[in-house]
């Protein structure tokens, strides 16, 4: 049994894979902001673990007691997507990156990377009491 495996700890997992990948993206974008042509990517997971929360409440999930149990089809965590954006640019060279949102969308998730980190850190340290017995 994986003491680690619960949904809140692997979805926080989750979710700093998609701020590093996010934080990927972003960096690129702002390296392609005068390539002509270039259209701006972005990472998608928030609405995928809404999606999940949604089901999973609105179902009873599987639970999986070993490795080789087969799982219920739409029960798997969501993982970040990368999509490239599409929208209409108002610049001539159809280049859609505009700096200004770059640059807040970097500072965005700069707060959400560190907000899953300390959120990760106080899960750890409940284990950590669990585990001691509030001892140190």
């Amino acid at each position: 049994m994986d003491i680690l495996g619960g949904v809140t700890y692997n979805l926080l997992k989750l979710g700093l894979d998609a701020a590093a990948k996010r934080q990927q993206v972003i960096a690129h974008n702002i390296a392609n902001v005068n390539t002509p042509g270039y259209r701006k990517e972005v990472v998608v997971f928030e609405e995928k673990v809404q999606e999940f929360l949604n089901t999973k409440n609105g179902n009873f999930a599987l639970k999986t007691t070993h490795p080789l149990h087969l799982t219920a089809k739409g029960n798997s965590l969501p993982v970040a997507e990368i999509k490239r954006e599409n929208s209409t640019s108002l610049r001539i060279d159809q280049n859609n990156v505009d700096i200004e949102t770059e640059m807040i969308d970097l500072a965005y998730n700069q707060l959400y990377y560190e907000t899953a980190v300390e959120r990760l850190k106080g899960t750890l340290a409940s284990l950590e009491m669990v585990i001691t017995g509030g001892r140190r």
